[in-house]
């Protein structure tokens, strides 16, 4: 009669069965830091070399044009990519995408960098610092909201941000024939808080992944993760950009 081995049919076993780890939100962290840092470089550097080479403001107006619509285009499938392959083994290709994500953000923000360092160089850099610090609290405050809440906060806030985002889209429709400050005004704020509370439902999203420990592949997830925060950071970041620089203006 033929013996079999237990210890060595488990040590088998563990080998086809690929074993199970934890999302470190550290690594996307880390991920989210290099899509920052790439657009923060590519949106400074493309308005300063732009003004080395010309002063004219035909040709300034035209490459910023082209840049806003170009980098737009491009950003579309490369954000459908990462999303897509957020399950898959291989992470070259998210990262590539990903990266090349973040510089065509830069290449877009660099279009607004363009004519706030044209003016004035001193006051446009505190505008932009002052901005980065308030979507930094902003960030913040919403990811200890999204990561201490332990429930599953889509059931709880979408049906409030779905009913939110329907009432700003028609206000907006509305305020197109009227033209009324007060409308204009109560719907960009509406839009503002839809854009924070979906920064909470991601930091939440997030740390219930983190918590199942169930996933033989991380590193395309943790690009994935790291991709939904860095496109929340940017959109509250505009809109912040956008109030300072109406403030500073008044």
């Amino acid at each position: 009669m033929e013996e079999y081995n237990i210890d060595s049919f488990e040590i088998k076993k563990s080998k086809i069965t690929p074993e199970k780890k934890m999302l470190p939100f550290t690594k996307i962290l880390l991920f989210l830091g290099l899509g920052l840092l790439i657009t923060g470089i590519v949106s400074f550097s493309i308005p300063q070399i732009l003004f080395t080479a010309t002063n004219d403001p035909n040709v300034i107006n035209t490459t910023s044009l082209v840049l806003m619509i170009v980098s737009s285009i491009i950003s579309i499938p490369l954000s459908f990519v990462v999303m897509f392959k957020a399950m898959s083994p291989k992470m070259k290709v998210s990262l590539i995408c990903y990266i090349v994500y973040a510089i065509c953000i830069g290449a877009l923000l660099s279009s607004v960098f363009i004519y706030l360092l044209w003016e004035d160089q001193g006051s446009a850099l505190s505008t932009i610092a002052i901005s980065f610090f308030i979507t930094a609290g902003c960030f913040i405050l919403m990811g200890l909201f999204g990561a201490i809440f332990k429930k599953n906060l889509n059931s709880i806030l979408w049906p409030i941000l779905l009913t939110a985002s329907i009432g700003a889209l028609i206000l907006t429709l509305v305020n197109f024939f009227f033209f009324n400050d007060i409308i204009y005004w109560i719907t960009d704020f509406v839009i503002f808080g839809v854009i924070l509370l979906i920064t909470a439902i991601d930091f939440n999203n997030i740390n219930r992944l983190i918590k199942n420990k169930n996933f033989s592949s991380i590193n395309s997830m943790c690009i994935y993760c790291a991709f939904m925060l860095y496109s929340d950071f940017i959109l509250i970041f505009i809109r912040v950009l956008y109030y300072v620089m109406i403030l500073k203006d008044n």
